[in-house]
């Protein structure tokens, strides 16, 4: 599910994190710039080939816009402006190369719009739904240009919203207005080990090694940890977040979560992650304490196969607390506003 969420050709997410206390000038980012406790939500754009709502209209690409600022503490601070403004520069200037690979990657789509002689390389629009009662998130958008298809909400109490101008002037005259200054795009580079990874196995100084240490069934861990995190949305208990390290493959831990909404632990509202961490927005009556005993035994069971070499255990202690993981677990009191930037159908 992790591998698919990450190269579906539908689907394009960042990770929004708090402002570079030095700011960046161009510069690579600081290591830990990108870190779990400096994630304060996240936006996505799902692509779609929309005909109409009896299949009789002309194919068009639409590009629906999901925003999120999950911590009460982090939101009216003009970080879910910032965030859909970049965004929108984002997407002004990789307009081609988005669809391109959208065409390319889903025959559905490609054979829609051949048949009907469209061409792939623009959007028709960005599109937003927005629960009715969401007034902030509709002045938000509103802001940024969106305009409501209809001034009645449809049949789930929301409002949906199109910007149809996508050029790169106008993108930068709203990033002007709002005062987002110094837009650029660094390069992403992830380094927390100087040991290569192969695949997900570590690869040690010598393969007999790793060869006589690997029995069946047994996984050698990668990186020196996932750092995974849970946020909750869920206003009738007194879980907020909570993040533990885990000695697992991201694939691993991402089954490991499955498990957890099979088991009804919690519904997930969107996910995320990188080689090293995993973010869960999740909704959940239970409590702290249950969702603590949850996660650590997790914990248990994920590293219940893995060798980590001694050399490893040293790189992951001290990972762990350069990242600010006290002891098993770690828990943050900041709470979550339930009433988020863009609602949720689920």
């Amino acid at each position: 599910m992790q591998q698919s969420w990450r190269q579906d050709p539908d689907k394009l997410t960042f990770i929004v994190c708090q402002p570079s206390p030095t700011g960046t000038g161009g510069s690579p980012l600081r290591d830990g710039d990108d870190s779990s406790e400096r994630m304060i939500g996240d936006v996505n754009l799902f692509l779609r080939v929309d005909d109409g709502e009896e299949g009789d209209s002309e194919p068009q690409i639409i590009g629906e816009i999901e925003l999120m600022i999950a911590e009460k503490s982090n939101q009216r601070k003009g970080f879910g402006k910032a965030t859909l403004l970049s965004f929108l520069r984002y997407i002004a200037d990789h307009e081609v190369e988005i669809l391109e690979e959208f065409v390319r990657g889903d025959q559905v789509a490609a054979k829609a719009l051949r048949e009907a002689g469209v061409s792939g390389g623009r959007f028709s629009c960005l599109s937003v739904k927005i629960g009715q009662g969401n007034g902030r998130s509709l002045g938000l958008f509103e802001g940024a240009g969106f305009r409501k298809v209809s001034e009645e909400a449809n049949y789930f109490g929301e409002f949906e919203l199109r910007r149809m101008d996508l050029s790169r002037d106008t993108v930068d005259q709203g990033l002007k207005r709002a005062g987002v200054e110094g837009y650029v795009e660094l390069e992403y580079h992830r380094c927390q080990r100087k040991a290569p990874i192969v695949t997900e196995n570590y690869q040690a100084p010598d393969p007999d090694e790793t060869n006589q240490a690997a029995q069946p069934e047994t996984t050698i861990s990668s990186p020196p940890a996932v750092h995974a995190t849970w946020f909750n949305v869920h206003d009738r208990s007194d879980f907020r977040n909570i993040s533990i390290s885990l000695p697992a493959s991201i694939d691993k831990i991402t089954i490991a979560i499955g498990n957890h909404v099979r088991d009804a632990a919690y519904s997930i509202v969107s996910m995320s992650a990188s080689a090293y961490s995993i973010t869960v927005v999740c909704s959940t009556e239970k409590s702290r304490a249950e969702v603590a005993e949850l996660v650590q035994r997790m914990k248990e069971e994920l590293g219940q196969n893995a060798i980590i070499p001694p050399e490893e255990l040293v790189l992951l202690r001290e990972w762990e607390e350069k990242w600010g993981v006290v002891g098993e677990l770690s828990t943050v009191e900041d709470g979550l506003d339930t009433d988020v930037e863009h609602d949720r159908r689920g």
